[in-house]
């Protein structure tokens, strides 16, 4: 355990941001230095803020098969996770540090994602299921030459603090 009581859940959901690291657990996703320098209970969770989808959607039996990685280019805690009764991961929880807030890619097709400095840009390179390898960058728009149609969930427009709640503005 961490702490008495929490442990992590798995080596590949632990990542270093910043001053800290962030590491996921069987109760949701938390600040090593706020895990450590406090109490823990549910309220000092990162995850705190969408603990109910955490709860609902999460299938904690692929515990195995989650990954994460800080991505500076993003500034985000990236955690991919399989969803329902999904055995490989599907989705993407995303919290944004300066933002504190969350965001969430669904049907993302990733199995692991590195970020790495090519040609002096970051580039995230995504490991997907089916054992292929894609880009993702801030000019790059392509899925292995085909065109990507991104659905994205940025944290300040969630309706009731939830990453799937959708408004038009």
């Amino acid at each position: 355990p961490v702490v008495q009581g929490l442990g992590c859940i798995n080596q590949n959901t632990v990542a270093k941001v910043h001053n800290d690291v962030i590491f996921a657990s069987e109760r949701g996703i938390h600040s090593l230095a706020a895990t450590v320098g406090g109490a823990v209970t549910d309220e000092t969770f990162i995850s705190f803020p969408i603990q109910t989808l955490w709860e609902s959607d999460v299938n904690l039996n692929r515990i195995p098969r989650m990954w994460s990685r800080f991505l500076s280019s993003i500034n985000s805690y990236v955690l991919l996770y399989a969803s329902g009764s999904s055995n490989l991961p599907d989705k993407a929880l995303c919290y944004n540090l300066p933002l504190r807030s969350w965001y969430q890619w669904e049907d993302f097709n990733a199995s692991s994602l590195i970020e790495i400095l090519r040609n002096n840009r970051k580039q995230v390179l995504i490991g997907r299921n089916d054992g292929l390898i894609s880009i993702l960058d801030a000019t790059s728009r392509l899925n292995m030459g085909a065109g990507i149609s991104p659905k994205l969930k940025v944290g300040p427009f969630f309706v009731g603090q939830q990453p799937t709640s959708e408004a038009a503005f």
